[in-house]
Parts: structure tokens; C-alpha cells; sequence
């Protein structure tokens, strides 16, 4: 038995054990592949790093627990910072202070390891037995999660039947079809209101292009995936509430998501999907027949492990993990806007999904395209959990809307300019920002700023007698439907339901107070 418990090396476990965690809680909702890269990375700094020391103290109990220690003050800090964010306001105090503590407070733990003269195997078996112990509950809480889900892949309800091209015109020439998501993009009205900003030139020039906005246009959900689990299925999400009003997991919208009924019937009719990266796990279409992501970093889940460990303390010039996750975001959000209408297609008609996280937080654009130098760590926090100071939000907020906009008036120009293919564009918000979001208490938010949402249709005849001010998004692709496919598909009530942040299947009409 001591034998076992001496093979067994708790640093390796403890190296990889906040990475798998980290994965395990968000299981459902994040790619494993996202989590294995940095396991796999933490595990090789660990085996070369207990090689190393092994070979330099020729102590082994020393080079493991000091192994260990490393590990624990990397992966521990940024826990311990964020249970002292409301305490020190002093940006000095985060900055430097703190971390400089939290690496002193470590190298005296090495001393203390080093100078140590003690028998340590006592130590090692009971730090063997908790890491045993950590795998288990790890492999279990996995292990748990697939036997219990596996039965639960929700549907859509009252979806339509998948629909037809008409068998009396086999040689219709299909349009491609854009859906492209500008997250949280507010409506005009709400713009001028509440941010100060005439947003009129941009709606002007879309009309000008032939688009029709929707003025009067509303959400039908306050998230993310929520919206997108309704829109691209055609539906509301009632049919959740009942098994899933306890849960909070984003398991099964993005299970919605990721198998649509959008994309599942344009296949069926002869279109190639493709989709775009957009660094927000639950969004990207990787089953779609064309996958376009220019970078494995900047991902949410990487974005998440970074700012648990002292990686986001560090401020260096040479190494701010910060400013190289803002650049990568920045860069994706151009690029992805950049290739409608220079990106070459496929013959087969096309159906585009591109979920863009801007004018969403975090904000890294001023309003000619300059780079925002973000003071804290880079993560997709909005509403309450993004901070208290709503003057700062607005402001930065409009200047990244500003500089969004000159980018998608670009790619709008070249797609409506190239005449050797048809087109329909659908250009929508989410829903809308958070400036005024307090995630638990719809009674405190603005519900006509999170709700009232930018809508622009594009057809190409311009025919828009089936458009109408107020339509939500649940209704978009039923239009589109009925136009191209002719299949007669009711549109549902415009309804807009607000939900908690936990609590996310409990469902609040807020319909009657935003009209």
C-alpha cells in the first residue's frame, strides 16, 4: 500500500486538477478540446518541473511539494482576487500590491520547503490520498453528467414541419442567406435616449441599400442563448420550463444551437452552411459544412482559466495576457466582418451563421478602430456583472458601436454590389446592451434598453408586405420561409420574456410593459 500511495504523485494531478474542474462545471456548455490544450500544457510544465528539481535537490518530497506550491499560487490567484475586487478600489492596490504579496507570500513557502530538514511522507501519502480523492469526484461529476444528459437532448416544440422547395419548380435559383448576430446592438431610439448617440446615418444607409429595419423591434429573450436557442429553431422556449427550471445549465440551448432547425432545413434543400468562430463557446457551429476559426486562442473557456491564475496579474510589456486577448478579439471580430462578400463560395447556394460579440462588452475599439487598453481582465461581463460605473459603459459602448459600424457598412456594400449571386441578409441584435441590467432583478433594469434590439432584413425585390415594426426575432426565418419556400408557416405572437441570470428557464413576460 505505501508503495501505491509513493507512485502515485499528487503534483501531476494537482497541475491538470483546476483545468478538468473548470471544464467539469461548464461540461455541456464548452468543447473538451478547449480544456485539453492547457491541461495538457500545465501537465508537461509540471513533469518537467519535478524532473528538473528532482535533479537539483535530490529530494523528491521537496521537489513535489514545491511543484505543488507553484501550481497552487498559479491557478489560486485569481480566485482570491476576485473575492477582494469590492474591497480595494485603488487600481494600484490590484495592480502591484496584491500580486506582489501573493508571490512573496510563495517564495516564502519555497524557502520554508527548501530549508525544511522534516521527513515529508507522511505529507506525501495524505497529499496522494486528496488528489485520489479530487479524481474521483472529478470522473464522477463527468461520468455523472453524461449518463444524466444523454436522455435529455431537448427539441423545439411547435416547430414546423421541414420544409420543400415546390416540386413544380426544381430550377428556382436559391439566394444565399446571411444571419449575422451583432451582439447586443441597441435600437435607434434607445441609442439616442439613453446614449446620447443619433444612430440615423447607419439605418439610412441600409435603407438606402434596400434593407428594412424594423423600428419598433424587440427581443424575445434578455440572453444569448436564449434568443439564438428560439430564433434559429423558429420558437419559443416554453417546452424548458418544466424540466429545466431548477437548472441553470446552458446544456441544452446550446444543444438548440448547435443542431437548429435553420441550418437542419436549408441542408435539406441543397444549401451549404458555413459558420464563423466567434470565441463564445455555445455559439459556434462546428458541425456546420464549413467552420471558419482563425485562432485556438481567445476562446471562452481559455479566456475564464486566464483569469483564475496569475497570468492576469502580470502587467508587463513584454507579457500581458490581457492585451493579447483584447488583440485576438479584435482581430476576429474585422476579419469575420471582413469576409462577407470576399470570402469565395461554394456553386450551392449558401446559409452564413456569424455570432459577431460586438458592440457587446468587453469593449477594445474606440470610434475610429483604436485599441482600448482594458485596466482589468478581458472577459464578456455585461449588466451587473460587468461593473457599477454606467457612464463609462455608455460611452465606450457607443464608441465601439461606432467603429462596428463602418465595418459592417463595408462588407454590406460589397455584398449588395455583387450582382452573380442572390442574397438575403438578415442583420440582427441579441438583444440589446446592459448598462442598466441588473441580472436578478428585472424590477431595477431597463427592460426597454435590454429588449429593444436592431432588426434590418434584406430581399433582394424589396418586397416587405410581411414585415412589420415590432417583429422579434422568433418570426424572422418564418418569413423567410414562407418567401422562399412558400411554406405557409403562422407567425407566432411577438412576445419578449426577461429571465434571471440564475434562473434562466424561468421565464418573466415583460411584453405588456415594454409596449
Amino acid at each position: 500500500m505505501n508503495s501505491f500511495w509513493q507512485s502515485l504523485s499528487y503534483p501531476l494531478v494537482f497541475s491538470v486538477y483546476p483545468v478538468l474542474f473548470l471544464y467539469s462545471v461548464n461540461i455541456g456548455q464548452m468543447r473538451f478540446f478547449d480544456a485539453l490544450v492547457p491541461a495538457m500544457a500545465s501537465l508537461t510544465v509540471a513533469i518537467a518541473a519535478l524532473m528538473l528539481l528532482n535533479r537539483l535537490l535530490k529530494n523528491k518530497e521537496h521537489a513535489e511539494l514545491l511543484v505543488s506550491s507553484f501550481f497552487f499560487m498559479f491557478y489560486a490567484y485569481g480566485a482570491f482576487d476576485e473575492m477582494l475586487r469590492g474591497m480595494f478600489d485603488n487600481v494600484a492596490v490590484r495592480t502591484f500590491w496584491l500580486p506582489a504579496g501573493w508571490a512573496a507570500a510563495w517564495l516564502a513557502s519555497v524557502v520554508a520547503i527548501i530549508s525544511s530538514k522534516s521527513q515529508n511522507n507522511a505529507v506525501t501519502q495524505f497529499l496522494n490520498v486528496v488528489a485520489l480523492v479530487l479524481l474521483i469526484f472529478l470522473t464522477g461529476n463527468i461520468i455523472s453528467f453524461h449518463v444524466t444528459e444523454s436522455g435529455r437532448r431537448p427539441v423545439s416544440s411547435n416547430n414546423p414541419a421541414s420544409v420543400a422547395i415546390p416540386k413544380n419548380n426544381p430550377q428556382v435559383r436559391l439566394p444565399d442567406i446571411y444571419y449575422l448576430i451583432l451582439d447586443g446592438y441597441a435600437r435607434n431610439d434607445v441609442l439616442k435616449d439613453v446614449y446620447d448617440y443619433d444612430n440615423s446615418s447607419f439605418t439610412s444607409f441600409l435603407t438606402d441599400k434596400g434593407f428594412y429595419v424594423a423600428s419598433a423591434a424587440y427581443a424575445n429573450y434578455a440572453q444569448t442563448y436564449l434568443s439564438l436557442a428560439s430564433s434559429m429553431n423558429f420558437t419559443y422556449l416554453d417546452h424548458l420550463t418544466a424540466e429545466y427550471a431548477k437548472i441553470n445549465s446552458a446544456q441544452p440551448l446550446i444543444e438548440m444551437i448547435s443542431n437548429n432547425q435553420l441550418f437542419a432545413d436549408l441542408k435539406k434543400n441543397g444549401y451549404v452552411t458555413m459558420a464563423f468562430s466567434s470565441g463564445y463557446s455555445g455559439t459556434e457551429l462546428h458541425n456546420a459544412d464549413i467552420f471558419q476559426s482563425r485562432s485556438l486562442l481567445s476562446r471562452e473557456f481559455l479566456n475564464i482559466l486566464i483569469n483564475s491564475t496569475f497570468l492576469v496579474a502580470l502587467k508587463f510589456s513584454f507579457l500581458d495576457t490581457t492585451v493579447t486577448q483584447a488583440d485576438i478579439h479584435r482581430e476576429r471580430i474585422i476579419d469575420t466582418i471582413d469576409s462577407f462578400g470576399a470570402t469565395t463560395l461554394p456553386a450551392s447556394p449558401v446559409a452564413v451563421f456569424a455570432h459577431i460579440a460586438c458592440p457587446h462588452p468587453p469593449f477594445v475599439f474606440g470610434p475610429a478602430g483604436e485599441k482600448l487598453v482594458l485596466q482589468d481582465r478581458f472577459d464578456f461581463n455585461d449588466g451587473s456583472h460587468w461593473g457599477a460605473d454606467f457612464k463609462k459603459y455608455r460611452r465606450q459602448y457607443k464608441d465601439q458601436l461606432i467603429y462596428l459600424n463602418s465595418l459592417v457598412e463595408r462588407a454590406i456594400t460589397r455584398l449588395t454590389a455583387d450582382s452573380s449571386r442572390h442574397r438575403i441578409i438578415v442583420l440582427q441584435s441579441d438583444h440589446g446592451p446592459g448598462s442598466n441590467l441588473h441580472w436578478q432583478s428585472p424590477e431595477k433594469t431597463d427592460l426597454r434598453e435590454r429588449m429593444a434590439i436592431f432588426n434590418a432584413i434584406y430581399f433582394e425585390d424589396r418586397d416587405y408586405r410581411e414585415l412589420y415594426a415590432n417583429i422579434t426575432p422568433v418570426n424572422t426565418f418564418r418569413v423567410v420561409f414562407n418567401r422562399l419556400f412558400k411554406a405557409d408557416m403562422p407567425l407566432l405572437a411577438d412576445k419578449s420574456y426577461f429571465s434571471r441570470w440564475w434562473g434562466r428557464y424561468q421565464f418573466i413576460d415583460v411584453t405588456d410593459k415594454l409596449n
